[in-house]
């Protein structure tokens, strides 16, 4: 597998069958039978100008938050969308897994993944034997995997700009508020590919594991509170398991600490972005290990 395998043309658009390669713009080519790797800000962009220039059926495979994002209106501007067809996995596996049929199948089909994360060598080459057997052109959409990205981003901005002095005071209330209520909604919008069926079926789990997670909180977050001399509920919902801006905003509505709680919530996800990887790679470890 080749890490964004770009080689210019000898001129512009100078391909042929022998070649095996497709024109992306006037001095590059990928090569099909590959599976390639693209990353940075304008990954969907070249997907999309590739899978144009690719001229067969294009798969976008990705997770819901990765898909349920993009606009025909706008693919419409690089690519036939009639032909396109969109995969949705629930995991990582099924991710794997869609690649490899849609890369082996006949037809040389351009096959567009979006990948949370990044493969490693077995996954990689998988799929390039995937690509080679079917002989279409497979591209990794491959992201940082900064968990609440936008909202980090911009808590370190205001972070630093108000310990510099540079900025001082906060936003109008009203402000605030239209913000909270556009959280609140986008927040909601997560619900919207989940079915009755389903949310009926998962309900008394996702209760199950709600309540213990909340009565663990909850043990955890009194003494914390009467020794550091902080509200209960400023502590409780630092400690109370959820997503980051979700959090943050049920603090606020709780008259908690909206520092603490957001302090407490990015500890959490920066410890775990860098124990998972630690805990996965000593898992695979120990299932390559032979025994005995």
């Amino acid at each position: 597998m080749e890490r964004a395998n770009l080689h210019p043309l000898c001129a512009a658009g100078a391909l042929s069958l022998k070649q095996n390669a497709i024109a992306v713009g006037d001095r590059i080519a990928l090569r099909k039978g590959r599976v390639h790797e693209v990353s940075g800000a304008g990954a969907d962009v070249f997907a999309a100008i590739a899978a144009a220039e690719q001229d067969q059926g294009v798969l976008w495979i990705g997770l819901y938050r990765d898909i349920a994002s993009l606009c025909p209106t706008g693919l419409q501007a690089y690519l036939g969308i009639e032909g396109m067809i969109i995969v949705e996995a629930v995991s990582r596996g099924e991710l794997l897994w869609a690649a490899d049929q849609a890369l082996r199948a006949e037809g040389g089909f351009c096959v567009i993944l979006e990948m949370p994360d990044m493969l490693s060598l077995k996954e990689s080459r998988r799929l390039q034997l995937a690509a080679e057997q079917g002989g279409g052109l497979g591209l990794i959409l491959l992201r940082w995997g900064l968990p609440a990205a936008l909202l980090l981003s911009a808590m370190s901005v205001s972070g630093l700009a108000h310990a510099s002095g540079w900025s001082v005071g906060g936003i109008a209330p009203w402000l605030g508020t239209a913000g909270f209520v556009t959280m609140g909604a986008l927040i909601g919008t997560r619900f919207s590919g989940i079915s009755f069926v389903a949310l009926r079926q998962c309900l008394w789990a996702g209760l199950a594991v709600t309540a213990v997670a909340c009565l663990l909180a909850v043990i955890a977050a009194l003494p914390v509170a009467a020794v550091l001399g902080l509200g209960q509920a400023t502590v409780l919902a630092a400690y109370a398991p959820g997503g980051f801006e979700t959090m943050v905003a049920l603090g606020v509505v709780l008259g908690a600490n909206p520092g603490f709680v957001a302090a407490a919530h990015v500890g959490r996800l920066i410890f775990l972005t860098g124990l998972i990887p630690i805990v996965l790679g000593r898992a695979r470890q120990s299932k390559a290990t032979p025994r005995g």
